[in-house]
């Protein structure tokens, strides 16, 4: 707020006037817009977050920050009124992605938001039991294995006969787990895989 005046000397005819006003300045208003590069992502895979700050009074200066539901993560320089971050770390979930631009200059603050969802990495699994046939209560060995185009899947593989678990096993570092078990009644048997808790495939029937 800024206050005007204006003075009169006043002449031989008129009187001296005095005025007094008030003028308001404000800040520019800014708009600030972000994009994702990948939204849904999958864990591990890479995305570039850009927030871009725009004036109808030139190009703010500056800097962004990039936070994820209140928690800071970065901070990134505006050039030309845009910003980048590019991360590869967010975990599997939904993420409340803020960019916030503070007050600069004679540019006033803004900032906008996203919902970035990370799903987990893609995978393939595969099921295999020997031998099949088998006969009731002989030995048979249930072989399971856990591939991604994203590297190797850890974790462990539960092997269920429809609902019921038959055991669970870690696995391997070429993302592979074997069981040994034996059936007590004759039949089909529907052969199931969890990985960590999520289920990956039913491929296998064993006959007893």
């Amino acid at each position: 707020m800024h206050a005007i005046g204006a003075i009169w000397p006043g002449d031989t005819t008129f009187a001296p006037v005095t005025l007094v006003g008030t003028h308001s300045v404000t800040v520019i208003p800014t708009t600030t817009s972000l994009f994702s590069s990948s939204n849904p992502s999958n864990a591990g895979s890479q995305i570039t977050l850009t927030a871009t700050v725009s004036s109808t009074g030139g190009t703010p200066a500056g800097s962004i920050t990039f936070s994820d539901g209140g928690s800071f993560f970065a901070g990134v320089p505006l050039s030309a009124g845009v910003a980048q971050y590019t991360t590869s770390t967010l975990a599997v979930g939904t993420h409340p992605i803020t960019a916030s631009y503070a007050a600069n200059g004679n540019f006033a603050a803004s900032n906008a938001s996203l919902s970035q969802v990370v799903n987990g990495t893609p995978s393939a699994a595969a099921i295999s039991a020997a031998p099949n046939p088998a006969y009731v209560a002989q030995n048979v060995t249930i072989s399971g294995s856990v591939t991604s185009a994203s590297g190797t899947p850890s974790g462990t593989l539960a092997f269920y006969d429809g609902t019921t678990l038959l055991g669970t096993v870690a696995l391997s570092v070429r993302g592979k787990a074997s069981l040994l078990t034996a059936f007590t009644s004759a039949g089909t048997h529907n052969l199931t895989l969890l990985r960590s808790g999520r289920h990956l495939q039913c491929v296998r029937s064993i006959r007893g």
